[in-house]
């Protein structure tokens, strides 16, 4: 319910922040730390919006219609540096790194590589999601381009898990936290009819043309009940605060995110993730100084 702590109904106690699509990790976890904050930090509230996740969490938070959002490294990367779908260098900071996306290419069964998705339906999530980045990337590593050589949608994952169960889509390409339960949906309704493609092939030319974004990874057979274990790449979620952000309340809000990790990872898996050990490591972006600040206090 509305708090009357925050100084006589006064509406700067009410937070939003960019999540992503409802099937995705990002709403789970973003769920379970909006609830923290209001527990925690008091006057205050966190509503958590459903986005295309990264990149439309950005441009929020940037143009300050969202106060946190969840991104990815790869999105990260080319918002602060002004390049790639932004024209200049966004006013974005971090609070913390997350845990990491797993980059899921779940494909029909007949399908044993990358370059057999040429001329395929293919979905790279929501606009602005991770997948729609990794997907470009991983594709031109296979001799492909997304536009010319698929028929690529850019749906949510919600529907994109519909599309694959109807028999409209060939293949999904999604980033996120394991498991995800779109995909968990997709894998466990379809069975041996599709599979977690393994990406090992292709991994050096991505690490080569993207340095400091993308590390191997493996998904574990049992995550979605494949046969093998997956190769693949992984990447760094971050939250991240608008520059502007008052100090005190960037530390506030670091505070209850470090203070509470046991209680996050009972939201999900991927909360045990979330480690203070890494919690600094966010470049490119820096820190937002009551981060810092956060982090000097609390070694």
């Amino acid at each position: 319910g509305e708090r009357d702590d925050a100084g006589g109904g006064d509406s700067g106690g009410r937070l939003s922040m960019g999540t992503g699509n409802t099937t995705g990790v990002y709403y789970v976890l973003g769920g379970g730390y909006a609830k923290l904050v209001g527990d925690k930090l008091s006057g205050y509230r966190v509503t958590p919006e459903v986005t295309g996740g990264p990149k439309e969490n950005i441009d929020r938070v940037a143009k300050g219609d969202d106060d946190l959002g969840l991104c990815s490294l790869s999105w990260a990367t080319d918002a602060i540096k002004g390049q790639g779908a932004f024209t200049s260098p966004q006013p974005i900071r971090a609070l913390s790194r997350l845990y990491l996306n797993y980059t899921h290419v779940v494909v029909r069964s007949e399908i044993g590589s990358q370059e057999q998705l040429k001329g395929k339906r293919i979905s790279t999530g929501s606009p602005g999601a991770t997948g729609e980045l990794v997907d470009q990337r991983l594709l031109e590593a296979a001799g492909l381009d997304v536009e010319r050589d698929t028929r690529r949608q850019k749906i949510s994952l919600n529907e994109s898990v519909q599309g694959m169960k109807d028999g409209q889509l060939d293949a999904i390409f999604w980033s996120g936290g394991l498991p995800t339960s779109g995909i968990q949906d997709v894998t466990r309704t379809l069975g041996n009819r599709v599979k977690v493609l393994d990406l090992s092939k292709y991994i050096q030319a991505l690490q080569t043309k993207y340095p400091d974004i993308y590390e191997k990874a493996t998904i574990a057979p049992e995550v979605y009940k494949q046969a093998a274990p997956v190769q693949t790449v992984a990447e760094a979620n971050l939250l991240i605060v608008k520059d502007s952000m008052e100090a005190k309340l960037a530390t506030d809000l670091t505070s209850v995110l470090m203070g509470n990790l046991p209680a996050l990872a009972q939201v999900h898996p991927e909360g045990k993730n979330i480690t203070r050990e890494k919690a600094e490591q966010t470049d490119p972006v820096p820190l937002h100084p009551g981060a810092e600040t956060y982090y000097q206090d609390n070694p």
